[in-house]
């Protein structure tokens, strides 16, 4: 869909920022290959009320390609973002729903 890479990744959610980058190594041994912290909690409850839950993740950051929400992309990478938060992701979620399989 419009050229936006899609990716399938092992995911290691934590509700710290502090505390995954002493255990990097650990979390890579995992198979882990994206961390993330603002969905931590809804994964938590998740879990203790034993209900399925699926996030659709839009990286921010790659330390790889060195580049964040503050540093390390063109005025075009930054509108193309928007373009994907704002526009596609929006679409992606409401045909999801609509036709679930």
């Amino acid at each position: 869909m419009n050229n936006i890479p899609l990716h399938k990744g092992r995911t290691f959610s934590i509700d710290t920022i502090f505390a995954q980058f002493a255990h990097i190594e650990e979390i890579t041994a995992m198979g882990c290959n994206v961390i993330e912290m603002e969905t931590a909690a809804a994964f938590r409850a998740a879990k203790t009320a034993a209900i399925p839950l699926t996030a659709l993740f839009s990286v921010s950051d790659n330390t790889i390609t060195n580049k964040s929400l503050i540093s390390g992309r063109t005025k075009e990478e930054i509108q193309h973002r928007k373009f994907t938060r704002n526009t596609l992701i929006p679409q992606i979620l409401l045909s999801t729903f609509k036709d679930p399989s």
